[in-house]
């Protein structure tokens, strides 16, 4: 019931009694059978029933002695009281509630209290968090807020946020924090001035105070607070300003990892596809600008789509000029230095993904991940479902989705029924923001502060080895707002380069792991090679951070043409130019992070860390009934850190008896590892919801483990990369047949995974080419394409692997025969100076993007031969990968060496 029915329900409920009591005394007195003839008389009559009606209400009851009372006037006269009585008690309570709850929180929740000002949605998801230690203010409480208070145990006060009167009457100046969230930021910033005042007041009198956060929704007004308490005298002291799509930004870049996806998908840049350009995704830009540097990684992309496509390239340069300047301009950075940022028109509510020429555009640089965060969440689904099914079709590369869910219901965050290893994944929900947000943590900085005394601490060891090397950097309490949030940016980008530097662990909360020094004894780079490429890389990503905070390069390394008014900064340049000594300041980090176990204050609950070890395994529904098998292509060993696992297409088909022992079998096989971190899924093609439920249930130990689980999408739109194959007729002479094929589909295992390989072309020779097509579809992968040299025939229709009008024993197919062993048949095409054998591996070496050879290093002279063909690729600078004999102590060993292709 709203506050104005009730009013009139109270009020006609009021009425009636009145007039009912009227009534009865007249009644009661027999008045109404001799009503008086005059007006006058009349109404003298009704007034004296009315005033004594009235007088029900404070419990004074006046009629004659003689009358006897009317049932009507008995009903009333008890009926008046009570109402006086509730009406009175009703007027009192919620000022009395008040009271209580006021004086119950002081009392148990003195050290803990918290005061929310706004009770918007998101005052309401801060309100849940703290729950019965919150005092919720807001201008206007309507009956769904005071319900919403009720269900969360919240006490809810109506009043002026600005109010000293309030401020003094809920006691705010004895609070642990106060947060302001109203739903307009400028109401939001005249709260938090005017809070702060109050505060100030009362600290000049006791010396303490709570801690003050305002909640922002456009990240620009918490860049320009940063920069206004840097240049003025303490304007916003006191005051911790954050920006929730900041927020939402930091913990989409962190669980979305777009630099290790893109690793993973053998990427030569991050690069991400944005889909809407408000604060959000504005927000989303910056954060994944600032942490999609790693080794092995070209500096990161990133197209922007959005309706306004002229208008959001504006506001971009206006956030970071220097970004959007062509090479060799003034101010620029360096070429090889700066990531790409794009712009394009796009109606994202009615644009067909297939087809749109926006889409055909950004496709041309490989894509990361598509991220979709208008400020509509319907827009948001409907856009990423049509997305994901131009995916399924192929006609959009496969990448992971991620869309944007702001609101949930009464506390519940947001779920849109994605499947958790789906490729369609939620983020950004106003609950999940609350719980892991930096702006709820009791100590924010307490990371960013513990990290800069190591850093400190490794610069101090640094300054006696390079006597040039003059390091004074102070303490982070000296700091102006704009070099700590340059120095949280560092702190985001921390577990990149620890991986980097080769080490990976176990996350579960913020703490950087306990490096182990062993972790680098094994490894082919010495760990000071490692030091020096991720500082490079560390220096990429320090210019982009400058950039995006509106500095300049001076276009050479002079210190002299610092100018710290006009953000112009000598250092821009490219890391060769720099001074030696100026080098070491991308490299202090680094160090640090090595020896963070060195940091006795920390705790013992730290984790550790080891050397990244990775173990692939397949699951293969079996061939011609033998049933499921794991297929250990890298065995998992004791120090296995990630597990690689793929599936073939048939896996889905077995029963449920089944998948339980393959799950007991794969449990086994973790065991036999502690050091297990995460656990990475590759689906070569659309995978079934059948598949997707299956993955869940194999897996669901390891999320009990707290392992991480990740999905890699590696179809493309037609045909994807190809393993090629070429090996000898007479396998004999390479020892067991069994360790052939066992290491055979080890290599197209490895192929799969290490360069997304689903596809083989082969020939179809006795021998090894037959073996392979064997191993291949044993694997459960897509059928092979056969290309055989010669036709065969009356009309030429049919194949043969050898010329059949020179060798009348060759072996003919028809189509017919090949069905069950072949996805594609093709037939060679000699040139002029070719032969069928010669134009076989010319094709086949035409569609590899690595070629595998079961060969022993002789037969290199004859022309389309294996010896030939892996010539001709080595040539041509396709990766080989040779499968032979290594026969130590008399025992036939398989060794293979696949390059990653380029």
């Amino acid at each position: 019931m709203t506050r104005k029915s009730r009013a009139i329900a109270i009020t006609i409920f009021f009425v009636t009694i009145w007039f009912a009591g009227m009534v009865g005394f007249l009644m009661s007195e027999n008045r109404l059978e001799s009503l008086p003839d005059t007006w006058s008389s009349l109404a003298d009559l009704l007034f004296d029933a009315g005033y004594r009606s009235l007088q029900m209400f404070v419990l004074n009851f006046e009629l004659e002695s003689k009358c006897r009372v009317h049932w009507l006037l008995q009903v009333t006269r008890f009926a008046a009281p009570i109402f006086g009585a509730s009406a009175v008690l009703w007027s009192l309570s919620h000022p009395l509630r008040q009271f209580v709850h006021l004086c119950w929180q002081r009392f148990f929740y003195s050290s803990k209290r918290v005061i929310v000002f706004g009770y918007g949605p998101v005052g309401q998801a801060v309100a849940r968090r703290y729950a019965h230690a919150v005092t919720a203010v807001d201008r206007t409480v309507d009956a769904q807020r005071a319900n919403q208070a009720r269900t969360d145990h919240i006490l809810l006060i109506e009043g002026n946020g600005t109010s000293d009167e309030l401020m003094v009457k809920i006691g705010l100046s004895h609070a642990h924090r106060v947060f302001i969230a109203f739903s307009n930021d400028m109401e939001s910033l005249d709260a938090a001035r005017a809070v702060q005042a109050h505060v100030r007041t009362h600290m000049a009198k006791t010396g303490a105070g709570p801690d003050i956060r305002v909640l922002l929704r456009d990240p620009e007004i918490v860049r320009e607070i940063s920069d206004e308490s840097t240049s003025c005298t303490g304007t916003w002291k006191e005051i911790s300003a954050f920006a929730l799509p900041q927020m939402v930004a930091e913990e989409l870049c962190q669980t979305a990892r777009f630099d290790r996806a893109a690793l993973d998908a053998k990427q030569e840049n991050a690069h991400l596809v944005l889909f809407g350009y408000g604060a959000q995704g504005e927000a989303i830009a910056v954060e994944f600008l600032l942490t999609a540097w790693r080794v092995g990684l070209k500096p990161p992309v990133i197209d922007i789509c959005d309706c306004k496509g002229d208008e959001i390239r504006s506001r971009f340069i206006r956030l970071a000029p220097a970004l959007l300047l062509d090479a060799g301009n003034t101010g620029a950075l360096p070429e090889n230095s700066a990531p790409q940022v794009y712009f394009h028109t796009m109606d994202i509510k009615c644009a067909d993904y297939a087809s749109d020429p926006c889409m055909a555009e950004v496709q041309k640089t490989p894509v990361t991940a598509y991220v979709i965060t208008t400020s509509d969440d319907t827009v948001n689904v409907k856009a990423a479902l049509a997305l994901e099914t131009a995916m399924q079709l192929r006609r959009v590369d496969a990448a992971p989705i991620f869309v944007r869910i702001w609101n949930g219901n009464l506390g519940n965050e947001a779920d849109p029924g994605f499947d958790p290893v789906g490729m369609i994944r939620s983020f950004g929900s106003l609950e999940r923001i609350v719980a892991y947000g930096t702006a709820f943590e009791d100590d924010p900085d307490l990371f960013a502060r513990t990290m800069h005394k190591r850093y400190r601490i490794a610069g101090q060891i640094m300054h006696p080895d390079d006597p040039k090397f003059s390091f004074n950097e102070g303490e982070w309490n000296t700091f102006d707002e704009t070099y700590r949030v340059s120095n949280r940016r560092l702190i985001r980008h921390a577990e990149q380069k620890l991986e980097d530097l080769g080490v990976q662990w176990r996350r579960k909360s913020k703490l950087l792991p306990v490096v182990d020094p062993e972790a680098f004894m094994n490894n082919a780079q010495s760990l000071e090679q490692r030091v020096i490429q991720a500082a490079i890389v560390e220096h990429d990503r320090w210019m982009t951070d400058r950039a995006l905070d509106g500095w300049f390069s001076a276009g050479r390394y002079d210190a002299s043409l610092r100018d710290n008014q006009r953000r112009i900064h000598p250092c821009i340049t490219e890391w060769n130019n720099l001074d030696e000594h100026i080098q070491n300041y991308d490299s202090i980090f680094l160090r640090a992070l090595i020896a963070g176990g060195k940091e006795p204050q920390l705790p013992d609950a730290v984790p550790s860390a080891g050397a990244y070890k990775c173990a692939y395994i397949w699951l293969a529904a079996g061939e011609q009934g033998d049933g499921p098998t794991i297929i250990e292509s890298l065995p998992v060993t004791e120090s296995t850190t990630e597990v690689i696992v793929g599936f073939g297409n048939k896996f889905l088909n077995i029963k449920d008896a089944t998948a339980s022992v393959i799950k007991t079998q794969l449990r086994q096989i973790f065991d036999r590892t502690k050091n297990l971190c995460r656990l990475r899924i590759v689906f070569w093609e659309p995978p079934k919801p059948t598949l997707l439920r299956m993955v869940k249930a194999l897996f669901d130990f390891d999320r009990k483990m707290l392992v991480e689980i990740s999905t890699t999408w590696s179809w493309k739109r037609g045909e994807g990369p190809a393993v090629a194959f070429a090996g000898h007729r007479d396998l004999t002479r390479l020892g067991s047949i069994t360790d052939l094929k066992r290491e055979i589909q080890a290599v197209f295992i490895r192929a799969v995974f290490e360069n997304n390989c689903c596809r083989l072309v082969v020939g179809y020779a006795p021998g090894a080419d037959r073996m392979a097509v064997a191993c291949w579809n044993g694997l459960g992968l897509p059928k092979p394409q056969l290309v055989f040299p010669f036709g065969a025939g009356p009309l030429g229709t049919d194949f043969a692997t050898e010329d059949p009008k020179v060798n009348s024993s060759a072996e003919i197919f028809d189509q017919t025969d090949l069905q069950q062993h072949a996805g594609n048949l093709v037939l060679a095409q000699p040139a002029e100076d070719e032969t069928g054998h010669q134009a076989q591996a010319r094709m086949l070496l035409d569609q590899a993007t690595i070629l595998v050879a079961l060969w022993d290093g002789v037969g290199c002279d004859q022309l389309g031969g294996t010896g030939d063909t892996v010539m001709k690729a080595q040539s041509l600078g396709i990766p080989v990968c040779l499968v032979t004999e290594s026969p130590p102590n008399n025992k036939p060993i398989y060794h293979y060496n696949i390059e990653k292709a380029q």
